[in-house]
């Protein structure tokens, strides 16, 4: 199936069950709304569940951090799945016939750029697709009709029966990587990703 996402170049660590959960969301809701707060790690795990799902649908990554409120979300979408510009066809319109071809995916990535934009393309897009899915990543929620909301928590600092807890463990690999060893047991280790309150993003570049 065709597929625009990139290849992930370290383990995401911790979201191992949320991966399955919010896989499993999207086989009876057509919205999906990964939400918390920046940093926590929502792009990753939209982009987890999309590697899943590649194999059995299209899925197509769009990001829209660069996107700002004077441009037409959907011609940005439109951009970024490769569907050049046609006279007289609007975007939203050439969209509408690329995923009404079979299954398709849309990871909508950082809606809350252009939140009302986001919402009212998400809104029209499965209205008129009947087989498109999105898993959209916001701080905020789209609001839009059918929208299931999965909250995506900071990372645990509890050890567990299985071993550290994986805010340790994301801390202890990605210092690993940079080619730092810590002691998981450390409790300096563990002292340190309490105070950053497990957010994936402030534990990499503290690790960096």
């Amino acid at each position: 199936m065709n597929s625009s996402l990139p290849s992930r170049r370290s383990e995401l660590i911790g979201r191992d069950e949320e991966i399955a959960a919010v896989a499993e969301s999207l086989e009876s809701h057509r919205l999906v709304t990964l939400l918390g707060v920046g940093g926590v790690g929502k792009s990753s795990l939209s982009l987890a569940v999309g590697k899943t799902l590649e194999s059995s649908m299209g899925v197509h990554l769009v990001d829209l951090v660069t996107v700002d409120q004077s441009v037409d979300v959907a011609a940005a979408v439109a951009d970024r799945v490769g569907l050049g510009a046609t006279p007289d066809v609007a975007p939203v319109d050439g969209l509408v016939a690329y995923f009404s071809d079979g299954d398709h995916l849309l990871l909508l990535d950082n809606c809350e750029h252009v939140l009302d934009e986001a919402a009212e393309f998400v809104d029209e897009m499965l209205e008129r697709c009947g087989e498109l899915r999105i898993l959209a990543t916001s701080r905020t929620r789209l609001d839009v009709e059918g929208e299931r909301v999965h909250p995506v928590a900071p990372l645990g600092f509890e050890a567990t029966d299985t071993g550290p807890a994986p805010a340790v463990r994301l801390l202890v690999d990605r210092a690993a990587s940079a080619g730092t060893v810590l002691d998981p047991a450390d409790p300096q280790v563990v002292d340190l990703v309490r105070h950053l309150d497990g957010v994936p993003l402030a534990i990499e570049l503290a690790a960096a």
